[in-house]
C-alpha cells in the first residue's frame, strides 16, 4: 500500500506499476481501477491517469522503437508458437514478452513481408462467397416472416416508447399485420399479435 505523504511524482512504485499495466496492454479504464485500489490517497480520473503516464514517460505505443528489433521479434514468434496467430495476437505477444510497444499496423506489414502465404491462409475475415440459392415458397399462407423493430425506443426504452411488430406473407408479400406496442419486454403482449394470423 502506498504512503499518502509521498508526492506521486516521486513515487517510483507508481511508475513501475503503470509500466506493468501498460505492458500487459490493459485499457485505461482497467488501469484506473487498479491505481484507485492501490494508490487511493491520490485523486484519479482518465485525464489524471493520462497526465501521470506522460510524467513517467509511459506510452502505449513507442514510435522510436527500431524496426529491426520489431522484425527480429516477429521472426522469432513466427518460427515458434506464433505461426497461426494473427497480427493482433502477435502484437500482444510483442508487448508482453518482448517489451516492444509498436502500432499493430506495423506488425501486420512486417508479417506480410516475412510470411505472405501464412497471412493469406489465415485470413478468417475474408467473406466466403456462397453460391446464391433459390428460395421457394409453395403457396399463400405457407410461410410467414415476422420481425420486430424497437430501435425507436431509445435509451432504456424511455425516450420514445413505441415498438413495431409486423408479419408478412412470404409468397404474396402481403402485410398480415403491423402492430405498435409501448414495450418490447412483455412476451404476452407481443404474442397477442400472433393471434391475428
Amino acid at each position: 500500500m502506498a504512503d499518502g505523504n509521498v508526492n506521486w511524482k516521486e513515487y517510483l512504485d507508481l511508475a513501475k506499476d503503470l509500466k506493468q499495466y501498460v505492458a500487459s496492454n490493459m485499457q485505461r479504464s482497467e488501469t484506473l481501477d487498479f491505481v484507485k485500489r492501490d494508490y487511493g490517497m491520490y485523486p484519479w480520473s482518465i485525464p489524471t491517469l493520462d497526465r501521470r503516464l506522460r510524467h513517467f514517460v509511459v506510452r502505449y505505443i513507442n514510435r522510436n522503437t527500431p524496426v529491426a528489433d520489431v522484425v527480429n521479434a516477429v521472426q522469432m514468434e513466427l518460427r515458434g508458437g506464433g505461426q497461426k496467430l494473427g497480427y493482433r495476437n502477435i502484437n500482444l505477444k510483442l508487448r508482453t514478452e518482448h517489451n516492444i510497444c509498436v502500432p499493430r499496423i506495423l506488425v501486420g506489414e512486417i508479417m506480410w513481408e516475412l510470411d505472405p502465404d501464412g497471412v493469406k491462409s489465415g485470413r478468417v475475415w475474408k467473406k466466403k462467397n456462397l453460391p446464391k440459392r433459390t428460395f421457394v415458397c409453395d403457396s399463400p399462407n405457407w410461410l410467414f416472416s415476422l420481425d420486430g423493430h424497437d430501435k425507436m425506443m431509445g435509451y432504456q426504452n424511455s425516450t420514445f416508447p413505441p415498438a413495431i411488430y409486423g408479419c408478412l406473407d412470404t409468397f404474396s408479400r402481403k402485410i398480415m399485420f403491423l402492430n405498435v406496442w409501448d414495450g418490447n419486454s412483455e412476451p404476452m403482449l407481443i404474442g397477442k399479435s400472433m393471434s391475428c394470423i
